[in-house]
């Protein structure tokens, strides 16, 4: 998990399924490449974060 466009590079760039959940400071810079992007963790388990990391994986 990463709140910045370099800390999703660098996630990628070690092989890491990466979920970006940019904050008030990271969001304007934006955070591409992520394999996923939430605006907040407040409605999401982690149960259903390993489902679709499982499920990208697969494809």
């Amino acid at each position: 998990m990463e709140d910045s466009q370099i800390g999703v590079q660098a996630a990628k760039a070690a092989g890491i399924f990466t979920v970006a959940v940019p904050n008030d400071l990271t969001r304007p810079t934006g955070v591409s490449g992520a394999d996923l992007t939430l605006d907040s963790l407040a409605d999401m388990s982690i149960e259903w974060m390993v489902r679709v990391a499982e499920a990208r994986a697969s494809v």
